[in-house]
């Protein structure tokens, strides 16, 4: 009975696990920019006409990257990393949460992905005023990456996703 209790677990993992959106080759083209954090060891490319600017806040490291203005509204997508004592899972419930807090209808559930073979979540919003929320968890590390939604064009979204998908650690 424990035997196939054990079996049966075994298959549930792997069926979710499954589902995940796999890791393919990403196609970087070869005008993009490749940004590099030292101090927090990731990097990512972008396009040549996007501005990355670094930020300090409370001693704390954001990164701001700037599309081009979209009429009068700048598109922002930015980098956040945090340093947690508390397990991934529980650190991402507790940030979405609290999100969702704030802005009740902008936050359907959170979606298991893999970035680049690191286990994340994402929450794609369900208002134009939301922001896609991407976290994945490296070492005691906690990466937030806050994009646009379709709003501001799929040229822009596509963009972002392609960034998404270069983010790597060195």
């Amino acid at each position: 009975m424990k035997k196939l209790i054990i079996f049966l677990i075994l298959i549930v993992i792997f069926i979710t696990y499954s589902k995940l959106p796999s890791q393919e080759t990403v196609n970087v083209p070869s005008t993009w920019k490749t940004y590099i954090n030292k101090r927090y060891g990731y990097q990512f490319h972008y396009p040549p006409d996007w501005t990355v600017r670094e930020d300090y806040i409370d001693a704390r490291q954001e990164v701001t990257i700037l599309p081009p203005q979209i009429g009068e509204v700048q598109p922002i997508i930015s980098v956040h990393v945090y340093h947690s004592e508390i397990s991934f899972d529980e650190w991402v419930n507790k940030r979405f949460n609290q999100l969702r807090s704030f802005f009740p209808a902008d936050y359907p559930p959170l979606e298991r992905v893999i970035i680049n073979g690191q286990n994340g979540f994402r929450s794609e919003p369900s208002s134009p005023k939301g922001r896609c929320r991407i976290w994945i968890s490296k070492d005691s590390y906690i990466y937030e990456i806050e994009g646009p939604i379709i709003p501001f064009g799929e040229v822009l979204v596509h963009d972002f996703e392609l960034l998404v998908n270069t983010f790597r650690w060195k």
